[in-house]
């Protein structure tokens, strides 16, 4: 029993012995292969810095590339109110550029959409890289521009920008006139119904709508004044848009003889005025074809 026992005892310790020598060898492979990859980490670490910076000098030298061949240096755009009437609204159109060079003059070139016409504005220097110019709109049409930098003879352009409506073009109300029966209450009463269609509201105040209205004559004579915000609360009113109708009652009465009017006026003073029973007008022949129509079957 003591030999066997010497001889386990020895197994033991070879066991042990070699375990340990494996031990240590994987030790040292796992140090060997944690200083690959700590290595191979580092190297690609460095080689993605160098890539960024590569790429980062070809953006800048683009884009450097870009302001020197093209005229894409607006840094920002303001348009200011400065007057307006039925004909034309004017607008100052404040720019910032990234750089303008000295001796470069600047232009603004406005284009009237649809046609040939060009007109090219000079701007003027407020201070520093900011300057105006003036532009004179008529609000029933379309414009686009671009900036153009002069000197030397050569010639850079930016790309081209439209000017949006609702900077020049006062808020749209449309009147819309309709022959109607109501017999809501049982009877049978002929009715002149105006509907008010109006748009979003203009950028600027002044081409707000304040009132709106139906004046109605007969031979010459006010006789009625059909209001489209008369139970408008103020607060609701001042960012009203969308529909709403008036009535004139024609219960005994002879359309023809009367004459009917649109009135808006604008928070800046404009005031609009149109006839609304123009014969010529497809929609008011179609209110007098439903109201003879009305008098032949009654």
């Amino acid at each position: 029993m003591k030999k066997l026992d010497l001889i386990l005892c020895i197994l033991v310790l070879v066991m042990v012995i070699l375990n340990g020598v494996f031990l240590y060898r994987n030790w040292n492979l796992s140090q060997a292969l944690s200083g690959m990859i700590g290595s191979n980490i580092a190297r690609l670490e460095s080689e993605l810095l160098e890539l960024r910076h590569s790429v980062n000098t070809a953006l800048g030298r683009i884009q450097l590339y870009s302001e020197n061949n093209s005229g894409n240096r607006i840094m920002g755009t303001e348009f200011k109110l400065r007057g307006f009437d039925e004909e034309q609204v004017i607008l100052d159109c404040r720019l910032s550029f990234s750089r303008v060079d000295k001796d470069e003059r600047v232009y603004l070139v406005l284009h009237e959409e649809g046609s040939d016409l060009y007109q090219k504005i000079e701007l003027t220097k407020l201070e520093g890289t900011f300057y105006t110019a003036e532009l004179c709109l008529a609000p029933e049409k379309e414009y686009k521009y671009q900036v153009v930098f002069e000197k030397d003879g050569t010639t850079i352009s930016s790309q081209e920008f439209k000017v949006l409506e609702h900077y020049y073009r006062p808020q749209v109300c449309k009147v819309t006139p309709e022959f109607l029966i109501n017999s809501t209450k049982g009877e049978k009463v002929p009715e002149l119904v105006f509907r008010l269609d109006m748009g979003i509201k203009a950028y600027f105040e002044e081409l707000q709508v304040k009132t709106a209205k139906v004046v109605v004559y007969e031979d010459s004579t006010k006789v009625k004044e059909l209001s489209f915000f008369q139970n408008l609360k103020v607060s609701n009113y001042d960012f009203y848009y969308g529909s709403r109708s008036v009535s004139f009652d024609l219960d005994g009465k002879d359309i023809r003889k009367y004459d009917f009017y649109f009135l808006v006026e604008y928070k800046g003073g404009l005031i609009k005025r149109e006839k609304m029973n123009d014969e010529k007008n497809p929609v008011w022949e179609a209110v007098l074809n439903n109201y003879v129509w009305y008098l032949k079957s009654n």
